[in-house]
């Protein structure tokens, strides 16, 4: 095993070789660490290396921090071969991520993947964080001619989507609806290459290592990644999808007690996502306030989901033509669970709060039928703390602002929806003017928001 200090030095590899024939479970970590995380790559390392792989699982994970320092480690139950350089690597292109996925079929063969990737988040809404200003900072002219000229009409701060764009119409302002304008948000940038994965190009990376061998779950270890909108991008490519509606802390989650959850050779992998969502929410007592982590059936239940909230939009669309349904959706919309750092509510808190509040028999069915489906969506849900406490395990895109992503129209769930047709319809009235922000919703017990945040990750 290489040491730590010759690991921070180069890019390694560590490779062992399996003998026993494929495992059952292969766990794939990328850890896309080469921004204001790269401090935290070392613990990382040293919780995968006190990890003993068991005959039924094997291990292989890339970290990749700043000034090249990229290391890969194979796990298994046979001795560790000596660390192989890799070389400095760009973790915001999805080739990247391609080749580990190659490299993991090929030194860890087993009958099924599991792919996590650890890295900053902000699923698809336009809050100003520090990490999408780390993004701004990034941005440079070497990427392309085109960006080059997109960086003339953006402003300063570019707000940024989970993982890098790659072409200029992913980065230029857009509208969704008169005076509506929508803004990019990310997650994993990579400071070295001035890059970061996109939702669209992480789809397009599974969808290529689809071809070769399937990922059975994955799970983003990064913020606020557990959006309806994030999900839906990989039905079909995936079975379970994890990941957080709120901030986690910077250290993610203790690997040896998520990899315990791959060790029974007879689990389906629903239960062995949920097993993940239970053991990973251990983090560290002291982070553990405030935090969410939950599984998602990406088969026909989420396709389900799309459908009930296709038809809640239109209810409520209709309904915003009368100016007390309009009032009363807003205030929904105000009381439902949020979360910090985020322009996102608890779906089904929504669903909730809108059955209280709403007179209009259509959108009370609609709401219903909704929470209904979602119960069947979340496979496993955990929310810890007082501010996150009505999470029920998926969010979506509601601003409180009349803008949202800008690559939030190219995302499946935006194409195949009604959504962003209700949100345009719905800042219409509510938002007559661009840039107007939302008044404050009247006291109330229930509209409590998030006061208290973990450190965004």
């Amino acid at each position: 095993m290489a040491t730590m200090k010759s690991a921070r030095k180069k890019s390694t590899e560590i490779v062992g070789t399996d003998s026993a024939g494929p495992k059952k479970w292969t766990t794939m970590f990328f850890l896309a660490g080469d921004n204001d995380l790269s401090d935290l790559i070392p613990s990382k390392m040293s919780g995968l290396e006190r990890v003993t792989s068991k005959k039924s699982a094997g291990v292989l994970a890339q970290f990749d921090g700043r000034d090249g320092e990229a290391i890969q480690i194979h796990v298994n139950e046979i001795e560790n071969e000596a660390p192989v350089g890799l070389g400095e690597l760009n973790g915001g292109d999805i080739e990247t991520l391609i080749a580990f996925a190659e490299r993991a079929r090929v030194k860890a063969p087993s009958q099924c993947r599991a792919l996590v990737i650890w890295s900053h988040g902000t699923s698809v809404d336009p809050v100003e964080s520090s990490a999408r200003a780390q993004i701004s900072r990034f941005r440079t002219p070497l990427r392309s001619l085109a960006k080059r000229a997109n960086q003339a009409i953006v402003p300063p701060i570019l707000r940024g989507t989970l993982f890098p764009t790659t072409t200029l119409r992913r980065l230029v302002t857009r509208k969704i609806g008169p005076d509506h304008t929508i803004t990019a948000d990310f997650t994993g940038p990579d400071k070295t290459s001035s890059d970061y994965l996109s939702n669209l190009e992480l789809k397009d990376a599974l969808a290529r290592i689809d071809k070769q061998q399937r990922v059975n779950i994955l799970g983003l270890e990064a913020c606020l990644m557990n959006t309806i909108e994030v999900a839906y991008q990989f039905r079909g490519l995936v079975t379970c999808f994890l990941a957080s509606q709120s901030s986690i802390p910077r250290k993610g989650w203790i690997y040896e007690a998520v990899l315990s959850s791959f060790q029974d050779v007879a689990a389906s992998d629903e239960e062995v996502a949920a097993s993940v969502v239970r053991a990973a929410r251990y983090m560290k007592p002291s982070d553990e306030r405030n935090v969410t982590l939950s599984a998602l059936r990406m088969g026909k239940p989420i396709e389900a989901v799309e459908k009930a909230i296709s038809k809640l939009a239109d209810a409520m669309t209709t309904a915003l033509e009368d100016p007390r349904q309009r009032d009363r959706i807003a205030l929904a919309h105000h009381r439902a669970q949020a979360f910090a750092e985020s322009e996102t509510i608890d779906l089904v808190d929504f669903c909730r709060q809108l059955q209280k509040l709403v007179t209009a028999s259509q959108i009370v069915v609609a709401a219903q039928e909704v929470e209904t489906q979602v119960e069947s969506l979340v496979l496993e849900n955990v929310a810890h703390g007082i501010s996150v406490a009505r999470a029920h395990g998926v969010s979506i895109s509601f601003p409180k602002r009349n803008y949202i992503s800008p690559t939030y129209s190219d995302l499946d769930f935006a194409k195949k929806s009604s959504w962003v047709k209700f949100l345009s319809a719905y800042y219409d009235k509510v938002y007559p003017l661009a840039g107007q922000t939302q008044p404050q919703p009247p006291p109330s017990g229930t509209g409590a928001r998030e006061s208290r945040r973990n450190t965004p990750h």
